[in-house]
């Protein structure tokens, strides 16, 4: 059967840990009600320690309450707890001397430090895929990742209506304001939130300024931009005011893509030439002329050698004799005689496409065996 104490749990989950999550007053007040009437007939000593323990304090901890007050997330004493058993963690024992104690806290308080800083260079240097859009577009790399996922996360759980009270509690945008600026394009300023969520270098922590500041800067920057274009002459206005009205109404814009030939006719022209490679180059001297190394036309498949018309032999080929692309001597000393005034010597890699890394490890090194860990580094 079920015990006592397991219904006492079922009725103490059922009617006060709803009244503790209740975001109105009137909510939690007949949350309130009901428990005392169901536990004034089962327990009547349940209701007194209730009212004589809870109750007196209940600003601290119903959420009807705490929701008027900035607390960052932190509503419980759950954080402190995993504090204490962290710091035991690096104790290890309790029994231990008071400068063993205090080494073992200096460095528990370093850990947290470091862990700190790496949190704030994650934030400086991570760049959320899901901020690419409005409104957190300006956001990225400003505030903490961690604010931009908590209003992206209120947003997305949004249903019916929104209690309005995250700017409060945490100094963000609400559910409800992140919803109605993702509709209408708008952006996020870093100065529309709380100094905490942007104080992302330690050392010079950002002042608190207040939101009619940052918008009067920008309509201080977009009268510069006015007066500077109006210096430039009739050309620049147009192009401006043809930028900025195609920008808000782009629907009277006439500009169309074209249209996609979908039949064209004749052979692709996607044309391919580039200046090769001394790894390319070298491989096609080493296979020779009219191999699948080189650049000429008399190998593969495309031999025209039927009937007399053949354009693989004779002195029409044109991976063969003087004129061959494949030979190297005029194009290296081409390619090369602009940068000889700046060569301080002569060193030849093996051509096995990690030229660059080699010669990089022979002028750092003295030989080209480190290039795997250069390739690494500048990785």
């Amino acid at each position: 059967g079920i015990s006592r104490r397991e219904v006492a749990e079922a009725v103490w989950k059922k009617y006060f840990d709803k009244a503790a999550w209740s975001w109105t007053q009137e909510g939690f007040l007949q949350k309130i009600n009901q428990f005392e009437r169901v536990w004034t007939q089962k327990n009547i000593k349940m209701v007194d320690y209730v009212r004589g323990e809870w109750l007196p304090c209940q600003t601290m901890w119903a959420k009807c309450y705490t929701n008027h007050v900035f607390h960052l997330g932190n509503t419980s004493s759950n954080r402190v707890e995993s504090s204490h058993s962290s710091f035991k963690s690096f104790l290890v024992s309790g029994r231990g001397a008071i400068d063993t104690c205090f080494a073992k806290n200096h460095n528990y308080m370093e850990h947290q430090f470091l862990e700190v800083v790496n949190e704030l260079h994650k934030s400086l240097n991570r760049n959320l895929s899901r901020a690419i859009e409005p409104p957190c577009t300006f956001l990225r790399r400003v505030v903490s990742c961690e604010a931009i996922k908590l209003m992206l996360d209120g947003a997305a759980e949004l249903k019916d209506r929104c209690a309005c009270h995250f700017q409060m509690t945490h100094g963000l945008k609400c559910a409800c304001q992140v919803v109605q600026a993702k509709e209408e394009g708008r952006q996020f300023y870093a100065q529309e939130l709380h100094v905490f969520w942007r104080t992302l270098d330690y050392k010079n922590p950002p002042r608190q300024q207040q939101v009619n500041d940052e918008i009067e800067l920008q309509r201080e920057h977009f009268r510069r931009l006015t007066v500077e274009v109006e210096e430039r002459g009739p050309e620049a206005v147009r192009q401006a005011r043809d930028a900025l009205f195609y920008g808000l109404h782009p629907a009277e814009d006439n500009v169309r893509e074209p249209e996609v030939n979908e039949n064209p006719r004749g052979r692709p022209r996607t044309s391919t030439s580039r200046i090769r490679s001394y790894y390319e180059r070298s491989r096609s001297r080493s296979t020779g002329p009219g191999s699948s190394g080189g650049r000429g036309r008399s190998s593969g498949g495309r031999s025209r050698s039927s009937g007399g018309r053949s354009r693989s032999s004779g002195g029409r080929s044109r991976s063969s004799g003087g004129r061959s692309r494949s030979s190297g001597g005029e194009s290296d000393e081409h390619d090369t005689e602009f940068v000889r005034p700046l060569l301080v010597g002569d060193f030849n890699p093996s051509p096995d496409g990690h030229c660059g890394f080699r010669a990089l490890s022979h002028c750092i090194y003295g030989d080209d065996s480190h290039y795997l860990l250069m390739r690494s580094a500048i990785v």
